[in-house]
């Protein structure tokens, strides 16, 4: 049903541009296509959201959708998050995956092997914040990764020593060696 610029679906009186009304508990709404029957994995569906610009590659794209792997016996759908990777891409790419097979979430890997697995080319995959509704955080400490399974914790100016200018690596584990720097004060081992 169109109502003055909104399609309804059960509703005689859309408020939205697409409005969809069903008086019912467990109410679904589905995107349904078919894998690549060639084997690998393929996006089945997608739900994209645009913002319309003047010329292309000016158009704001994010993306959530299903993928399946026709070679597994049992086609079980993942749920991928993605973007525009840059301001001239015209195309999608998946940052996010949850694999339905183990529930695990995936940030930068489409095989996530743990229950949150994040993956960054350059090791620095984690911050945790205090109190950052707005991405102007003061007080956080990040967890990086190197090639050899070493982690380090860098805390932010303020949350390492106050009047500090920098950030500061606190804490640095490596295979076999533990390395506490700057202000940092052991208690017990």
């Amino acid at each position: 049903l169109y109502v003055s610029g909104n399609v309804g679906i059960g509703t005689t009186a859309p408020s939205y541009l697409l409005d969809i009304y069903k008086n019912a508990i467990n109410t679904t709404a589905a995107i349904t296509g078919t894998h690549n029957a060639g084997g690998g994995e393929s996006t089945v569906s997608q739900l994209v959201f645009r913002s319309d610009g003047d010329t292309v590659g000016t158009k704001d794209l994010a993306g959530i959708g299903m993928v399946v792997n026709s070679t597994q016996t049992i086609n079980l759908g993942d749920l991928t998050f993605s973007e525009k990777s840059g301001a001239s891409a015209t195309s999608l790419t998946e940052y996010m995956r949850i694999k339905n097979s183990t529930g695990n979430v995936g940030i930068g890997t489409t095989a996530p092997d743990a229950a949150l697995e994040i993956n960054h080319a350059t090791g620095d995959s984690l911050r945790l914040t205090y109190n950052d509704s707005n991405g102007s955080a003061t007080n956080y400490t990040d967890f990086s990764l190197d090639s050899t399974g070493g982690l380090t914790l860098t805390g932010s100016a303020a949350s390492v020593a106050s009047g500090a200018s920098a950030e500061k690596t606190f804490l640095t584990l490596t295979p076999a060696t533990i390395t506490l720097t700057g202000t940092t004060q052991v208690t017990s081992l």
